[in-house]
């Protein structure tokens, strides 16, 4: 493990970067506001990494749903959340622009870096961490995030979207 968290270490200004210019887009589902634009680029990152990535349409903003199989005998792990964020009003109470990430006193402000764009983030990014040293994943990996964290459930039953993820049919 420790040459993974070396290989970490070593690309962290990298990644957050990167994570910074992902907070920039903003994907407010309350307003409407760029929830297409980032369910395709969380689409496409997950397919240079070798997922089945897709949009699942719903009657509101599309789920992402993203597998990648190594192996079909190991089991899968489940990497679930939400990709929008709260609308960012009122305004005036951020310091910093909430779609203009800033890093003062060692932490990352942005809309959205706590819940759930920063975490999912990080997730993907462990996983091309370890497919870039390792080649490969120990367990077939499952991502699914919704467009708003309640709706979904109401939606769309439970039992559903773990088929559609977890199961070994080709989509």
């Amino acid at each position: 493990m420790k040459q993974i968290f070396d290989y970490i270490d070593n690309h962290q200004h990298s990644f957050i970067n990167r994570l910074i210019d992902y907070l920039r887009h903003p994907s407010i589902s309350a307003q409407g506001t760029g929830m297409d634009e980032v369910a395709a680029y969380l689409v496409t990152w997950l397919s240079r990494l070798g997922f089945e990535a897709r949009l699942m349409p719903t009657p509101g903003w599309p789920m992402v749903l993203g597998r990648r199989i190594n192996r079909p005998e190991t089991p899968t792990v489940l990497l679930y959340g939400h990709y929008d964020v709260q609308p960012p009003e009122p305004l005036e109470e951020w310091i910093s622009p909430p779609f203009e990430p800033s890093i003062r006193d060692g932490r990352l402000y942005a809309r959205g870096v706590g819940d759930n764009k920063g975490q999912h983030f990080a997730q993907i990014l462990a996983l091309e961490s370890l497919l870039e040293f390792r080649g490969n994943c120990p367990v077939t990996s499952s991502c699914f995030w919704k467009a708003r964290r309640k709706w979904a459930a109401r939606t769309w039953p439970a039992s559903f979207a773990l088929t559609a993820i977890c199961s070994r049919p080709t989509w």
